[in-house]
C-alpha cells in the first residue's frame, strides 16, 4: 500500500516526502480464499504492467508454514 499525498477532511494527510508503506496484512475466511486472493491480485498487477512509483507483491502466509518460511515471506 502506498501513502498518497493529500489532505483528509480533518486536515491531516501524508507529506510528499514520506516513504511508502512496506507491509500490509489482510485476513481471509480460509486458506483457499487467501491463496486465491493472492493469485488474483498478482495477476492484476502483472496485467497492468510494472509501475515505477509502486511495486506490489502479494504472498499467502498461513499457520502450516514453518517460522522461517513465514518470516521470509513477511519480510
Amino acid at each position: 500500500m502506498a501513502k498518497r499525498t493529500g489532505t483528509f477532511a480533518g486536515g491531516s494527510g501524508f507529506a510528499e516526502e514520506e516513504a511508502p508503506m512496506k507491509r500490509e496484512v489482510a485476513f481471509a475466511r480460509s486458506i483457499a480464499d487467501s491463496q486465491s486472493i493472492a493469485d488474483r491480485f498478482n495477476s492484476v498487477v502483472a496485467y497492468n504492467g510494472a509501475v515505477d512509483v509502486l511495486l506490489c507483491e502479494v504472498d499467502h502466509v498461513d499457520g502450516t508454514l514453518n517460522i522461517l518460511q513465514r518470516r521470509r515471506l513477511r519480510d
